[in-house]
């Protein structure tokens, strides 16, 4: 069993980039327990209202709910499973509400991956099963 990490985004690759966490509360113990909890996301160039909620274990099916609305159209919302693409959906539009359902079995790890039409990405930490 390796480390499990989150991923966050920095501006140091000629770029805006930038850390997005997941936060019950708007204080310093929710910004904290949203780190510990890798409640994060990486954003590049764009502000944008997205989410990962509803996450539910049943045997080895794992389900969530993706949600994205922001000024980047989009191009599509890719879903990764240990490093490789298993979905894609081809999206246009400014937001897109889903609920995604796929098998995964213990060591598992799945992300999501928005790629907008102007080029910029938003990644989600992963969840791992």
């Amino acid at each position: 069993d390796g480390k499990k990490i989150g991923f966050v985004a920095g501006g140091d690759h000629m770029g805006i980039c930038l850390a997005g966490l997941y936060v019950d509360e708007l204080t310093k113990e929710g910004v904290y327990k949203a780190f510990f909890a890798k409640d994060t996301f990486a954003v590049s160039g764009i502000t944008p209202n997205f989410g990962i909620t509803d996450r539910e274990i049943s045997g080895n099916v794992l389900k969530f709910n993706v949600r994205y609305v922001g000024e980047s159209a989009l191009q599509n919302i890719e879903i990764v499973k240990n490093g490789q693409v298993v979905q894609r959906i081809v999206q246009n539009g400014f937001e897109w509400n889903g609920r995604i359902s796929l098998d995964a079995e213990k060591g598992d790890y799945v992300y999501v991956r928005i790629n907008c039409q102007d080029g910029n990405k938003i990644y989600s930490s992963p969840i791992y099963r």
